[in-house]
């Protein structure tokens, strides 16, 4: 299915919102009532943004739903996936609301090989805090 993907040199986007609701430890796109989306069809979504180049978010918010926990959001300044061939990284900037916008974080994910089995890979992921108080726990 993929080898008639649509490549894009670099895809842009701005003011998106997501929620993601964790259930039994993973993380998934919550679509309210629409209980049709299935896991194949995220999973082949989530092959087709690994084939793109560049991918940038730009302003955005992203609403995390924590299982049996309070719902916490962030407020992406900017998200950035870039692919070549096997290897990818992930970078990004973001603040919470709930700290303010003086509670920056910064982070990068980085892979190497093919990444056929997301849920159950080891991806090195390093995160920069700056002014974080306990409000986050």
């Amino acid at each position: 299915m993929l080898e008639f993907a649509p490549i894009f040199q670099r895809v842009d986007a701005s003011g998106l919102r997501v929620h993601l609701a964790q259930a039994q430890g993973k993380w998934l796109p919550d679509f309210g009532r629409n209980t049709e989306v299935k896991t194949e069809t995220l999973a082949l979504f989530a092959k087709l943004l690994l084939v793109q180049p560049s991918l940038l978010i730009k302003n955005s918010e992203l609403d995390l739903q924590i299982e049996n926990g309070p719902l916490r959001s962030l407020n992406l300044d900017s998200l950035l996936l870039e692919n070549a061939q096997d290897d990818h990284q992930l970078s990004g900037d973001f603040w919470m609301p709930a700290l303010g916008q003086e509670s920056r974080l910064s982070f990068v994910a980085q892979s190497k090989g093919a990444l056929n089995d997301l849920q159950n890979a080891e991806i090195p992921f390093y995160l920069k805090l700056d002014r974080l108080g306990t409000q986050l726990f």
